[in-house]
């Protein structure tokens, strides 16, 4: 965000300033997400929902889920966060404990590391290239797995080389202990998997 800040404090400056600090569209909210918000408001939906998400919501995502996934997930197992953010802090606050890790690929969405860090872990960054398609190595990653490793984070498409990855079968071949799926669990290693919708 300092990024950010700095750019707009030089386009105010008169500077012309290309934009490709922080994630945002590039184009205007579309009309049928504006009106949606309108006609909801006007209709009265203020109040605070249910602690975990509208529950009209989570049974939509778990429904989504069994659709395109052909994954069966209660809409009681859903949550909905304001975004990808609080979602990731909510996952490393429940898995993570001071001095524990969490892989990540190098480079990578740029708060994941200070997410790792507020709760007194470690990120364990590994380095991707663009002649692997920025593809995490599934040895690379296996020479960083230790006791204190509690998760790999997988982002697809990933921010911010826009790589997409299908499963973690992908990039974690089955022969390795790490279970490839949503969340999967091999002894004390969890994938967490940041799937952006387009």
């Amino acid at each position: 965000m300092d990024v950010l800040e700095e750019a707009i404090r030089l386009e105010k400056q008169g500077r012309d300033i290309v934009h490709l600090e922080v994630g945002e569209p590039d184009f205007p909210t579309p009309d049928i997400v504006v009106d949606a918000g309108i006609r909801a408001l006007r209709e009265g939906h203020t109040r605070y929902t249910h602690s975990l998400g509208h529950p009209k919501l989570r049974e939509a995502v778990a429904s989504f889920y069994r659709k395109t996934y052909g994954v069966d997930v209660s809409s009681s197992r859903v949550i909905v966060t304001v975004g990808s953010s609080g979602a990731m802090l909510l996952a490393f606050a429940t898995l993570l404990d001071p001095g524990t890790e969490v892989l990540m690929s190098d480079p990578h969405y740029a708060c994941y590391p200070n997410f790792v860090s507020s709760f007194g872990a470690l990120p364990v960054q590994i380095r991707i290239h663009e002649e692997d398609g920025f593809l995490l190595d599934a040895e690379a990653v296996r020479k960083r797995v230790g006791p204190q490793t509690r998760a790999l984070v997988l982002n697809s498409p990933a921010n911010p080389t826009g790589t997409r990855v299908m499963s973690a079968a992908e990039t974690i071949p089955s022969q390795h202990p790490i279970v490839p799926s949503q969340a999967g669990r091999a002894d004390n290693l969890r994938i967490i998997r940041v799937r952006v919708r387009n």
